[in-house]
Protein backbone atom coordinates (compact mmCIF):
# COMPACT_ATOMS: atom_id res chain seq x y z
CA UNK A 1 0.00 0.00 0.00
CA UNK A 2 2.97 2.09 0.78
CA UNK A 3 4.72 1.40 -1.67
CA UNK A 4 1.66 2.64 -4.21
CA UNK A 5 1.38 -1.60 -5.53
CA UNK A 6 -2.45 -1.74 -4.44
CA UNK A 7 -5.37 0.01 -4.62
CA UNK A 8 -7.04 1.81 -1.85
CA UNK A 9 -9.75 0.05 -1.76
CA UNK A 10 -8.25 -3.14 -0.88
CA UNK A 11 -7.12 -1.64 2.35
CA UNK A 12 -10.10 -2.96 4.61
CA UNK A 13 -11.60 0.80 5.19
CA UNK A 14 -14.12 2.68 4.27
CA UNK A 15 -16.64 5.19 4.92
CA UNK A 16 -20.32 4.88 5.39
CA UNK A 17 -21.81 8.10 5.19
CA UNK A 18 -20.22 11.24 7.00
CA UNK A 19 -19.74 10.00 10.59
CA UNK A 20 -18.99 6.52 10.31
CA UNK A 21 -16.12 3.92 9.42
CA UNK A 22 -15.90 0.62 8.75
CA UNK A 23 -12.57 -1.11 9.11
CA UNK A 24 -12.02 -4.78 8.26
CA UNK A 25 -8.82 -6.37 10.17
CA UNK A 26 -6.92 -9.82 9.07
CA UNK A 27 -7.80 -10.94 12.51
CA UNK A 28 -8.64 -10.82 15.50
CA UNK A 29 -6.76 -7.82 17.37
CA UNK A 30 -8.81 -7.31 20.96
CA UNK A 31 -7.34 -4.10 21.71
CA UNK A 32 -7.97 -2.37 18.57
CA UNK A 33 -10.18 0.05 19.59
CA UNK A 34 -7.51 1.13 22.48
CA UNK A 35 -5.00 1.77 19.46
CA UNK A 36 -7.42 4.46 17.65
CA UNK A 37 -6.59 6.45 20.69
CA UNK A 38 -3.13 6.85 19.22
CA UNK A 39 -2.70 10.36 17.54
CA UNK A 40 -1.53 8.66 14.12
CA UNK A 41 -5.14 7.38 13.95
CA UNK A 42 -6.83 10.32 14.26
CA UNK A 43 -8.70 11.82 11.32
CA UNK A 44 -7.66 13.90 9.00
CA UNK A 45 -9.19 17.29 7.05
CA UNK A 46 -9.70 16.07 3.55
CA UNK A 47 -9.45 19.84 2.62
CA UNK A 48 -6.33 20.21 4.17
CA UNK A 49 -4.83 17.11 2.55
CA UNK A 50 -5.94 17.65 -1.26
CA UNK A 51 -4.50 21.43 -0.15
CA UNK A 52 -0.99 20.90 0.47
CA UNK A 53 -0.94 17.54 -1.13
CA UNK A 54 2.48 15.57 -0.54
CA UNK A 55 3.79 18.68 1.33
CA UNK A 56 0.90 18.10 3.91
CA UNK A 57 2.68 17.69 7.46
CA UNK A 58 5.83 18.22 6.51
CA UNK A 59 6.34 21.51 8.24
CA UNK A 60 4.31 24.17 9.93
CA UNK A 61 3.05 26.04 7.28
CA UNK A 62 1.27 22.89 5.65
CA UNK A 63 -0.70 21.54 8.42
CA UNK A 64 -3.71 22.90 10.37
CA UNK A 65 -4.76 22.84 14.19
CA UNK A 66 -7.38 23.04 16.45
CA UNK A 67 -6.17 22.96 19.98
CA UNK A 68 -4.79 25.67 22.30
CA UNK A 69 -1.28 26.75 20.17
CA UNK A 70 -0.48 26.66 16.51
CA UNK A 71 3.15 25.24 15.75
CA UNK A 72 4.79 28.05 13.95
CA UNK A 73 8.69 27.65 12.38
CA UNK A 74 8.95 24.11 12.07
CA UNK A 75 10.78 22.82 8.79
CA UNK A 76 11.23 19.18 9.20
CA UNK A 77 15.07 19.55 9.36
CA UNK A 78 15.77 22.47 12.01
CA UNK A 79 16.44 21.91 15.43
CA UNK A 80 14.18 24.69 17.02
CA UNK A 81 10.85 25.61 16.62
CA UNK A 82 7.63 27.54 18.28
CA UNK A 83 3.89 27.19 20.08
CA UNK A 84 1.95 30.14 19.68
CA UNK A 85 -1.54 30.42 21.35
CA UNK A 86 -4.27 29.81 19.13
CA UNK A 87 -6.60 32.54 19.11
CA UNK A 88 -8.97 30.65 17.56
CA UNK A 89 -8.85 27.93 20.32
CA UNK A 90 -12.39 27.64 21.76
CA UNK A 91 -10.95 27.72 25.25
CA UNK A 92 -8.36 30.09 24.78
CA UNK A 93 -9.20 32.18 28.06
CA UNK A 94 -7.57 29.33 30.30
CA UNK A 95 -4.66 28.74 28.57
CA UNK A 96 -1.95 31.29 30.45
CA UNK A 97 0.64 30.89 27.64
CA UNK A 98 1.51 32.70 24.71
CA UNK A 99 4.93 31.14 23.43
CA UNK A 100 6.62 28.02 23.83
CA UNK A 101 9.86 27.82 22.70
CA UNK A 102 11.06 24.04 21.66
CA UNK A 103 14.69 23.15 21.23
CA UNK A 104 16.40 19.55 20.17
CA UNK A 105 19.47 18.96 22.33
CA UNK A 106 21.40 16.20 20.98
CA UNK A 107 22.94 14.82 24.50
CA UNK A 108 21.16 15.26 28.04
CA UNK A 109 24.05 17.25 29.41
CA UNK A 110 23.67 19.84 26.78
CA UNK A 111 20.74 20.44 28.15
CA UNK A 112 21.12 20.42 31.01
CA UNK A 113 23.75 23.18 30.53
CA UNK A 114 21.47 25.77 28.78
CA UNK A 115 18.93 24.50 31.69
CA UNK A 116 21.53 25.80 34.37
CA UNK A 117 22.21 28.82 32.61
CA UNK A 118 19.02 30.14 32.33
CA UNK A 119 18.43 29.09 28.45
CA UNK A 120 16.10 26.70 29.47
CA UNK A 121 13.21 26.69 31.56
CA UNK A 122 12.30 22.69 31.33
CA UNK A 123 14.81 19.74 31.13
CA UNK A 124 14.35 15.74 31.27
CA UNK A 125 17.15 14.56 32.71
CA UNK A 126 18.59 10.56 31.85
CA UNK A 127 19.01 7.63 34.56
CA UNK A 128 22.58 9.47 35.67
CA UNK A 129 21.56 12.39 35.95
CA UNK A 130 18.17 11.74 37.86
CA UNK A 131 21.41 9.84 40.71
CA UNK A 132 22.98 12.61 40.68
CA UNK A 133 20.43 15.65 40.89
CA UNK A 134 17.56 14.40 42.84
CA UNK A 135 18.53 16.51 45.94
CA UNK A 136 18.82 19.79 43.54
CA UNK A 137 16.34 22.65 43.82
CA UNK A 138 14.23 22.29 40.72
CA UNK A 139 14.05 18.76 40.48
CA UNK A 140 10.58 17.52 39.92
CA UNK A 141 9.14 13.91 39.06
CA UNK A 142 6.55 13.61 36.48
CA UNK A 143 4.24 10.69 35.60
CA UNK A 144 4.55 10.25 31.71
CA UNK A 145 2.28 8.71 29.37
CA UNK A 146 4.55 5.82 28.24
CA UNK A 147 5.81 2.50 28.69
CA UNK A 148 9.03 1.08 27.87
CA UNK A 149 9.29 -2.99 26.76
CA UNK A 150 11.75 -5.44 25.72
CA UNK A 151 10.34 -7.41 22.64
CA UNK A 152 11.18 -10.91 21.61
CA UNK A 153 13.11 -11.63 18.23
CA UNK A 154 10.89 -14.08 17.15
CA UNK A 155 11.71 -14.24 13.84
CA UNK A 156 15.49 -15.38 14.27
CA UNK A 157 15.45 -17.75 17.39
CA UNK A 158 12.67 -20.93 16.91
CA UNK A 159 12.99 -21.42 20.74
CA UNK A 160 11.41 -17.60 21.22
CA UNK A 161 8.65 -18.31 18.61
CA UNK A 162 7.36 -20.57 21.03
CA UNK A 163 4.60 -19.05 23.49
CA UNK A 164 5.33 -20.62 26.43
CA UNK A 165 9.00 -19.99 26.31
CA UNK A 166 8.13 -16.43 25.97
CA UNK A 167 5.24 -16.78 28.75
CA UNK A 168 8.40 -18.34 30.75
CA UNK A 169 10.52 -15.72 30.34
CA UNK A 170 8.27 -13.00 31.31
CA UNK A 171 7.57 -14.85 34.40
CA UNK A 172 11.13 -15.48 36.17
CA UNK A 173 11.61 -11.40 35.08
CA UNK A 174 12.10 -9.68 38.40
CA UNK A 175 10.14 -6.16 36.82
CA UNK A 176 11.26 -4.15 40.08
CA UNK A 177 14.84 -5.09 39.83
CA UNK A 178 15.13 -4.53 36.08
CA UNK A 179 13.41 -0.89 36.38
CA UNK A 180 15.43 -0.11 39.61
CA UNK A 181 18.77 -0.56 37.71
CA UNK A 182 17.87 1.74 34.77
CA UNK A 183 15.51 4.40 36.71
CA UNK A 184 15.86 4.06 40.49
CA UNK A 185 12.90 4.55 42.11
CA UNK A 186 11.62 6.91 39.70
CA UNK A 187 10.20 4.51 37.44
CA UNK A 188 7.89 2.15 38.14
CA UNK A 189 6.96 -1.57 36.74
CA UNK A 190 3.84 -1.78 34.33
CA UNK A 191 1.47 -4.27 35.59
CA UNK A 192 -1.19 -3.11 32.83
CA UNK A 193 -1.00 -1.46 29.80
CA UNK A 194 -2.18 1.96 32.22
CA UNK A 195 0.15 4.80 32.48
CA UNK A 196 -1.54 7.39 34.00
CA UNK A 197 -5.69 8.14 35.29
CA UNK A 198 -5.96 10.13 32.10
CA UNK A 199 -4.66 7.55 29.38
CA UNK A 200 -6.86 5.07 28.27
CA UNK A 201 -5.73 1.45 29.99
CA UNK A 202 -6.21 -2.34 29.13
CA UNK A 203 -8.07 -3.84 31.45
CA UNK A 204 -5.73 -7.29 31.71
CA UNK A 205 -3.27 -6.97 34.69
CA UNK A 206 -0.78 -9.15 35.58
CA UNK A 207 1.46 -9.20 38.72
CA UNK A 208 4.94 -7.31 38.50
CA UNK A 209 6.76 -9.78 41.14
CA UNK A 210 8.54 -12.91 39.35
CA UNK A 211 7.30 -16.03 39.32
CA UNK A 212 9.79 -18.73 38.55
CA UNK A 213 7.43 -21.83 39.60
CA UNK A 214 5.47 -20.95 37.20
CA UNK A 215 8.36 -19.82 34.73
CA UNK A 216 9.29 -23.45 35.56
CA UNK A 217 6.54 -25.22 35.13
CA UNK A 218 5.61 -23.75 31.66
CA UNK A 219 9.69 -24.28 30.55
CA UNK A 220 9.23 -27.47 31.15
CA UNK A 221 5.86 -28.32 29.42
CA UNK A 222 7.05 -27.15 26.49
CA UNK A 223 10.57 -29.38 26.54
CA UNK A 224 8.26 -32.24 26.89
Amino acid sequence: MVAGKKSVNSLGIKAVGKYKLVITLERRIPYFDKLMGFAVFFPQSEKAVKKYGSKYGTASKYMIYNGPFVQKGWTESNLSWKMVKNKYYWDKKSVKLNTITWSVQKTPSTSYNLYQSGKLDYTSLDSSQTKQLKSTKGYTTLNQGAIFYMQFNIAKNKYLANTNIRKAISLAVNRKGLVSSLGGKYSDPASTARTTPSCFHHQLKASTRPQPRRARRLSTSTRA
